[in-house]
């Protein structure tokens, strides 16, 4: 650790005023703040918003204030713990300050990155590593999100299972939560048991107290913020009972914390007016509330600064001590680096589907942790230069920034011709932002930990993809008996926690992709066996989806890794084998009178081969014609959902990746995003890798797998793909 020096900081000097103008980075934050405010009181009702913001009373408008400036001021207090834990010893008000500008900078530019990265700046005299704020502000994140996600799920539970909705209503969230825990246990047990006593490691002997100090005040902030809601759902909802509005509440924090939004605003208001709806009340008052929380965190930031510069004084000379080389410093970043991609791995196999005016938005639980995992590694990656160093692939980089600015130029082009749309905003354009950070999290691991971290994640996601399909398969068998029957309605394929058999189906043939590619996941004698029997499960998982695609995509991946010689036979005989036992027991259970109706009708869709659905069928005529209508450019992102949406009144995807491609980017923005597959394929090409090694192997099996199911369906968003693919293509940190 480097010894203590005497730093000079002069508050008209650091920071932000070194590099921006005053009035920029004090404008441009209020100015986009009040844009977002216009932009969802408009897109709610601005009438009856403001009718609602003038009916509350000034003393609850007062105490909630009060509330919100003591949960930024404990914010505060925990940045400035974290800080000295990482060895920077500076004065509280100079923490209190880089904080609440921080905070600014959420609002400015993305939340966790604009939050991460004012702290950069405003830190650089005193350390000299940027992406140390990033690993910061992540590990706030992990302390602050187990504590909501409990909040959230206490509110959950009583809200629908208990204080308006009958159980039934709550199917969905109780299999989700059933499916959480057991997804959970079953990656623990299976599959990161070695990993764990690492991470144990890092976390007892050097982070715990740390961790603990950060999480008492986390708490406190909590307990506040918690508060202020309350304040503010009673003066908007008098007559509802109080117990329902703390819990409503505390999903809608949860909801504003996840690191998707700007400071909250958009995500809070839409889940503020869908939970108030779901339970019961009225989805104004819940816009209402949740505005002006937003509103007031607005005063409260102003109060805070205000506080920092009366703390503060200019010209003062404080002492501080050098942070990368630290012990606590290393293992921070080591603990994130590990933590981010495997939980990832766990949870991306849960989506959530939410309804928009346009259509619905796709949210994944492994959504914010990837946000975290992505932007620190894009931090890792910027220090020393080390982004060209990231992947075998040299056109890589190019080939991903191409398609990200080919992406940029069709939304502004759907925004041109027919205007702001919440699919093309949230789901297509922040959406593929997203996924690079998918990609990322799948690099971070590899990066920072070499082949056992690549091993690790893809254990993961194979022990994570086997539990949700024997979930599936016990529930449809036995759940009924014991009045747990979630499977209700017109009977179809297994759908795991996506909500569709064929993304589903993509999931597990890439986790047989992934498990098939001659790569050894687990040690000891019983090592080859725990495999087989879970690609085993999933192989099952893939038949009972009844998805068509998916078989055969699923065929194409055997049959390439045959041709290459990556196939194992005797362990690929063993995990047909199990699959064959799963897949007749519900037969033989019917069999002896049991009539469970399990097994996809048409089973395998041998009966429909010659049969597309009518929706498909249109997406399909109606997607050539956007095309043939827009050759050269396309007809804009959105274009197509937009265009269904006024037609028919209900949302419609293009049935395949390619044509949604051509119709909404043209031949030019085709071409532009195949310059990722071609540059991969390429660089195999030249340089015989899948041969060489195994990861390049998943790679291709992967590719292939995307490739075929595209034909039919449009899959470029599905988040799996893009983690997967990001921990495989990486470089490993020994070959660096």
């Amino acid at each position: 650790m480097s010894a203590t020096k005497a730093v000079t900081a002069n508050t008209s000097r650091s920071g932000f005023s070194r590099t921006l103008p005053l009035s920029i980075h004090t404008v441009i934050p209020i100015a986009l703040t009040i844009g977002f405010i216009t932009f969802v009181i408009a897109k709610y009702g601005t009438e009856q918003v403001l009718l609602n913001l003038g009916k509350i009373h000034a003393s609850s408008y007062l105490l909630a204030l009060i509330l919100l400036i003591a949960n930024q001021f404990l914010s505060s207090v925990r940045f400035h713990l974290l800080l000295r834990d990482l060895c920077v010893r500076q004065p509280f008000a100079a923490s209190h300050r880089i904080n609440s500008l921080s905070i600014f900078g959420g609002i400015m530019l993305f939340n966790y990155f604009g939050q991460s990265l004012t702290r950069s700046t405003l830190l650089r005299q005193v350390d000299q590593s940027p992406a140390t704020a990033f690993v910061l502000t992540g590990l706030e994140r992990a302390v602050s999100l187990p504590l909501l996600l409990v909040l959230a799920t206490a509110g959950a539970l009583g809200i629908f299972g208990g204080v308006h909705i009958e159980l039934d209503r709550s199917g969905g969230f109780i299999l989700l939560v059933l499916n959480v825990v057991a997804v959970t246990i079953a990656v623990i047990w299976f599959g990161l048991r070695r990993q764990l006593r690492t991470i144990r490691g890092l976390f007892l002997h050097t982070l715990l107290g740390p961790m603990l100090r950060a999480g008492i005040v986390t708490v406190a902030m909590h307990v506040a913020m918690l508060g202020a809601y309350t304040v503010l759902a009673v003066a908007v909802a008098p007559a509802a009972p109080l117990s329902a509005l703390v819990l409503v509440s505390a999903i809608v924090m949860l909801a504003a914390s996840l690191p998707i939004s700007f400071a909250g605003w958009g995500i809070r208001e839409l889940s503020a007016a869908y939970a108030f709806g779901a339970a019961g009340l009225v989805s104004e008052a819940g816009l209402t509330m949740a505005v002006a929380v937003g509103l007031l965190s607005l005063a409260a930031l102003a109060g805070n600064l205000a506080l920092a510069l009366i703390l503060g004084h200019d010209n003062a000379t404080v002492s501080v001590s050098g942070t990368t080389d630290g012990h606590v410093a290393i293992s921070f970043t080591r603990l994130l680096c590990w933590t981010a991609p495997l939980v990832a791995a766990t949870f991306v196999v849960f989506q959530i589907l939410l309804p928009t005016n346009s259509g619905w938005v796709t949210v994944n639980l492994a959504d914010p942790i990837v946000i975290v995992g992505g932007l620190t590694m894009a931090a890792l990656a910027l220090t020393g230069g080390r982004w060209k160093k990231i992947w075998p692939v040299p056109e890589f980089n190019i080939a991903l920034g191409v398609a990200t600015v080919t992406l940029g130029l069709g939304f502004l082009h759907g925004w041109a011709v027919f205007g702001l749309t919440d699919w093309a905003l949230y789901n297509r354009f922040w959406g593929w932002f997203v996924l690079v950070c998918y990609l990322l999290t799948g690099a971070l691991i590899t990066s920072v930990a070499g082949r056992i971290g690549l091993i690790a994640i893809f254990r993961t996601y194979i022990v994570a993809c086997a539990a949700v399909v024997s979930i599936e398969f016990c529930l449809r068998l036995w759940g009924e008996l014991i009045g747990l029957d979630f499977m209700k309605g017109p009977f179809t394929g297994f759908y795991g926690m996506i909500g569709n058999p064929n993304a589903f189906g993509l999931q597990l043939v890439l986790a047989l992709a992934v498990g098939l590619s001659g790569g050894t996941f687990w040690g000891g004698h019983h090592g080859p066996v725990i495999q087989s029997t879970l690609l085993g499960l999933i192989l099952a998982g893939v038949v009972l989806t009844g998805s068509r695609a998916s078989a055969i995509a699923l065929g194409c991946v055997v049959v390439t890794f045959l041709i290459l010689g990556r196939l194992n036979l005797r362990h690929f005989m063993t995990t047909v084998s199990v699959a064959v036992i799963v897949v007749v027991t519900p037969i033989a259970v019917n069999h002896f009178g049991a009539h469970v109706q399990f097994l996809p009708a048409n089973f395998l869709g041998i009966g429909r081969l010659d049969t597309i659905q009518p929706d498909r069928t249109l997406s399909i005529v109606e997607g050539w014609e956007m095309f043939k209508g827009h050759p050269i450019l396309g007809a804009g992102l959105g274009a197509f959902m937009q265009k269904l949406v006024v037609e028919t009144g209900k949302p419609l995807v293009i049935h395949s990746s390619y044509l949604w491609l051509l119709a909404e980017f043209g031949i030019v923005g085709f071409l532009a995003f195949m310059l990722l597959p071609v540059s991969i394929f390429r660089s195999m090409w030249l340089n015989r890798a899948w041969i060489k090694d195994w990861p390049a192997a998943a790679v291709l099996g992967c590719l292939v797998a995307l490739a075929v199911m595209s034909l039919v369906h449009e899959l470029v968003y599905q988040r799996a793909f893009w983690l997967l693919a990001g921990a495989a293509l990486a470089i490993p940190k020994r070959l660096k």
